[in-house]
């Protein structure tokens, strides 16, 4: 009795320390609509699906009982479910954009759980090079976004850690599609 109580303890704790999955996205408008619609629907559409299915390579890691940085999953968990309501709301470039930042947040969970990493000086210098352009658009577009700034922060952080280089680009690049999904082009 104590067991199976203990086993119900424990997943109950991992269920609520989860993020739960963002809900699918809308069947594609009709194509009858404009050409140009259905297109940025379509592209709209494709990468949100990539997103979801970055993100579900991340929840196999977690059941397959790999502890992963679970503040970029739950980041990309909202920022897609922001998608999710840019696509209903016709707004497909958003769209494109926020799953685009989603599915670089779970990447970044990806390379921190990478074991096996080596210092790279390319990777550094890629990240830093990234990091640059995220802080320069930042003060440039003046994004009023508080999760731009923090994962600029984020990002500037992971890289007091050589090993975390490739995670910092991948956080600053998510900074950029969210700016770029803020100012409408």
């Amino acid at each position: 009795m104590k067991l199976f109580l203990l086993s119900l303890l424990a997943l109950s704790t991992f269920a609520f320390t989860q993020p739960a999955t963002p809900q699918a996205v809308p069947p594609l408008p009709s194509a009858s609509s404009s050409d140009t619609d259905y297109r940025q629907a379509e592209k709209a559409y494709r990468e949100f699906l990539e997103a979801q299915e970055e993100r579900q390579k991340v929840e196999r890691l977690t059941r397959g009982g790999i502890t992963l940085e679970l503040s970029f999953l739950s980041q990309g968990d909202t920022i897609l479910e922001q998608a999710r309501a840019n696509y209903e709301a016709g707004d497909y470039f958003a769209t494109e954009q926020r799953a685009k930042a989603a599915e670089a947040l779970y990447e970044a969970t990806l390379e921190l759980a990478d074991f096996d990493r080596r210092p790279d000086d390319d990777d550094l210098e890629d990240a830093n090079e990234e990091l640059a352009r995220a802080e320069a658009e930042l003060e440039y577009y003046r994004s009023a976004d508080t999760t731009v700034q923090e994962l600029i922060g984020q990002a500037r952080s992971l890289l007091t850690n050589p090993l975390h280089a490739e995670a910092a680009e991948e956080v600053s690049k998510a900074a950029l599609y969210l700016i770029a999904a803020e100012r409408g082009f």
